[in-house]
């Protein structure tokens, strides 16, 4: 992905710190979760007005004045936002689309899927959460439960494990959920055989995937499901770790002490960021690596 990183490499963002990387998953600051949204197309950062950025190779837009943006997910194909008021709106970055309203009146109760994600998308209210593959499967959280446009069919099993947190595959087809005992919940054990690690004394506190799950114990060590060379490598003698993210054959962590840890066989210049110093988040696409350090400046490495 050609990208203008350098317009990039001078955008800061104040962040307030309330508190420095510790060994957990729940650790990071409340900005990060869900502030920044990575992808082969653009680069998206909720600011401090809470209005939403949009970075793409030919310009930087903000494409909100509402200033009422919580959180943001997103993908190849678009942006969705959360609004305080717990509404959803849509962006197509490339296209600079926006889903509106009255896109309902055209979408009955028969179509195809991904009509169905843009109604939900449409007509949802009182939204707390949101979790979304960036393509075609979005979910909604509304008074504590989980629902999706599809008659609930996927979001069922996410209610009655009670789910702190939720990821996707590279694909789509699976989902992959982290629970409050500290262990891990699969929608599809063809996937990965859950029972191997929910048994080992050590808590799960993170997880991240892309082709497989990647586990991050309590004691600060990470662990890949699949042990493949193009996007595992080395992980399990990585220490010290409280945040980890992957994508498209690139891994990476966050240290306790602000370093950067990065396994990436395929772009060696995503491994510039292990230079990187007093880093405080972190996240991976398949071409870049972004993080965000303790003065809440942005810096990229990769193309």
């Amino acid at each position: 992905m050609k990208r203008a990183i350098t317009i990039l490499l001078a955008l800061s963002m104040a962040a307030v710190l309330a508190c420095s990387c510790g060994r957990h998953g729940d650790n990071k600051p409340d900005d990060y979760d869900g502030r920044y949204v990575c992808e082969q197309g653009y680069f998206a950062f909720i600011d401090d007005n809470h209005n939403v950025v949009v970075q793409t190779d030919e310009e930087k837009q903000v494409i909100t004045d509402s200033a009422d943006i919580v959180k943001i997910a997103g993908g190849d194909a678009d942006l969705i936002m959360l609004k305080k008021d717990g509404t959803l709106a849509s962006y197509v970055p490339e296209s600079k689309y926006w889903i509106s309203q009255r896109d309902l009146d055209s979408i009955g109760t028969e179509g195809n899927r991904m009509e169905q994600v843009w109604k939900l998308v449409l007509s949802a209210s009182n939204v707390e959460d949101i979790a979304y593959n960036g393509y075609d499967y979005l979910a909604v959280k509304v008074k504590g439960e989980w629902k999706d446009g599809e008659n609930n069919s996927r979001c069922n099993p996410w209610n009655e494990q009670q789910l702190t947190k939720i990821v996707f595959d590279y694909t789509g087809n699976y989902e992959i959920g982290l629970k409050k005992d500290g262990t891990v919940w699969v929608s599809n054990e063809d996937f990965f055989d859950v029972d191997d690690y929910v048994g080992k004394s050590k808590r799960i506190v993170d997880i991240d995937c892309a082709f497989s799950p990647f586990l991050l114990y309590e004691d600060g060590t990470v662990e890949s499901i699949e042990k493949s060379p193009y996007y595992a490598g080395n992980v399990t003698k990585w220490e010290k770790v409280c945040q980890i993210t992957v994508d498209a054959y690139v891994s990476a962590a966050l240290t306790e002490d602000g370093r950067v840890l990065v396994y990436a066989p395929q772009n060696n210049e995503l491994l510039k960021a292990a230079e990187w110093k007093n880093i405080r988040y972190i996240k991976a696409c398949e071409d870049y690596l972004l993080g965000v350090d303790a003065d809440g400046n942005v810096m990229v490495a990769g193309n």
